[in-house]
């Protein structure tokens, strides 16, 4: 169970949450969530079903556009959930739903936070000018 970051830290319905999440339906709804949006989006962008996420065009699962949305989501669920037994942090909320709910390590989330950063503000993935340390990250394809 999740708790909304607001005051109130009352727990949330997840019939709620599944339905923030709601992609079932692009072409016709009535209302569509940003975070259902930032799905179906990031989705798209990597070659995935709208819908179900299956891969269907193996060729664009490793685009930038899809990774920084799907971080910019992660984001979205850092700001709004945490979970009961959790205080909300002070560090970037896209490492804090990385490490609640996506169980990455504490050091792989806040650099995949600053990979987020990189991707959003320049769209690179050099630190930017002026960091106090110069970081730069290199990604490799697992498969290979």
């Amino acid at each position: 169970m999740v708790t909304s970051s607001k005051p109130s830290e009352s727990p949330v319905d997840a019939g709620r949450v599944l339905r923030l999440l709601d992609t079932t339906n692009p072409q016709a709804p009535v209302r569509i969530s940003c975070m259902s949006a930032a799905l179906r989006e990031a989705r798209k962008l990597t070659g995935r079903d709208e819908v179900s996420g299956e891969l269907v065009t193996p060729r664009h699962e490793g685009t930038w556009a899809g990774a920084l949305v799907y971080l910019v989501f992660a984001e979205q669920i850092g700001e709004c959930f945490h979970p009961l037994n959790v205080k909300p942090h002070r560090r970037p909320t896209a490492a804090d739903a990385l490490t609640w709910f996506g169980k990455v390590a504490g050091d792989d989330a806040m650099d995949l936070d600053k990979v987020r950063n990189r991707l959003a503000h320049d769209y690179t993935l050099v630190a930017a000018p002026g960091a106090p340390r110069t970081t730069r990250f290199m990604f490799a394809d697992a498969r290979y």
